[in-house]
Parts: structure tokens; C-alpha cells; sequence
């Protein structure tokens, strides 16, 4: 798994994101070829990278975060977990990231941990800037469980 996210860094470029998908197993060489087909069907997909039981694969920032509700059901997802950028904001206690690129519109949950807050620890860090490149687990293609974040900046 270390190794798959180290692939998925070093293809990861300024104008793309990266998901990586977890599953419990992978039968066989068709299983992951039919994987690959699926994610390099998908739109704004740059590059697949597939080991035993997972997957890495870069989107065009341009491109929506998919649900990925097509995949093959016998790989059984465990995750999806993505790392992007986009602009933060909040309403309450509600935060929502706007992704760069897309305009798409996700919501930023905390873990379950309960002594994780870590939409309480973002709000501390916006102090006049709300840009930032989150990472976490994606739940049904519009929410974001967040796991961490780092301030990021880019031209308009």
C-alpha cells in the first residue's frame, strides 16, 4: 500500500488529483485488467496504477470526483480515498470544499474517532486563507471524511 502511494505522488501533477482505491481482494489478472478498463473509462482519468489490492488513478483537477458505484462488484471496495484542492468554507459548524478546477462541491465531515475534530482544527487554520489541498475518504461521491489538510495556493 506504501508503495502505491508513493506511485500515486509522483504521478499526481498541478492540475490533477488523485484517488486511491482500497478493496479486499483481487482474484486474478482479469480482475484488475477489468478494473483498469472501468477507471481509464472514466472521465478526466490521466493514469491508472494497480498493485494487488489497490488502485491509484489521477483526474484531469477539471474533472468531478466520481462515486465510483461502476466498479466490479466482486473486488469489494473498502475505500476511496481522494487528495485535492480546492477552497474551504463554512456555514456553523457545516464546512464544504468547492474543488478547484471542477467547481464541484463536497462536504467535509469529521471521523468517527471522537476525539478527531478535525473540521474544528481547519476553521482555526483559515484565518484569511481558504485554500487549501484536503485528503480523505469519499462517501458516496459528495462528501469528503476528512483526514488531513495542508494550506495550498495557486494562480487563477
Amino acid at each position: 500500500m506504501m508503495q502505491l502511494a508513493v506511485l500515486a505522488a509522483l504521478l499526481a501533477a498541478e492540475d490533477t488529483y488523485t484517488v486511491t482505491l482500497t478493496f479486499e481482494k483481487m482474484h486474478c489478472d482479469e480482475c484488475k485488467a477489468e478494473l483498469d478498463t472501468t477507471l481509464k473509462k472514466m472521465q478526466g482519468v490521466k493514469t491508472v496504477a494497480i498493485t494487488e489490492n489497490a488502485a491509484a488513478a489521477t483526474f484531469e483537477e477539471k474533472a468531478a470526483v466520481p462515486a465510483f458505484n461502476r466498479l466490479p462488484k466482486d473486488l469489494k471496495l473498502l475505500s476511496a480515498t481522494v487528495s485535492l484542492r480546492g477552497t474551504v468554507s463554512f456555514a456553523g459548524d457545516k464546512a464544504t470544499l468547492a474543488a478547484k478546477g471542477s467547481g464541484q462541491t463536497l462536504g467535509l465531515v469529521n471521523p468517527e474517532q471522537p476525539k478527531a475534530d478535525k473540521l474544528a482544527e481547519l476553521k482555526k487554520h483559515l484565518g484569511g486563507k481558504n485554500r487549501f489541498q484536503v485528503t480523505g475518504q469519499i462517501v458516496s461521491g459528495k462528501a469528503i471524511v476528512l483526514e488531513s489538510f495542508q494550506a495550498a495556493d495557486w494562480k487563477d
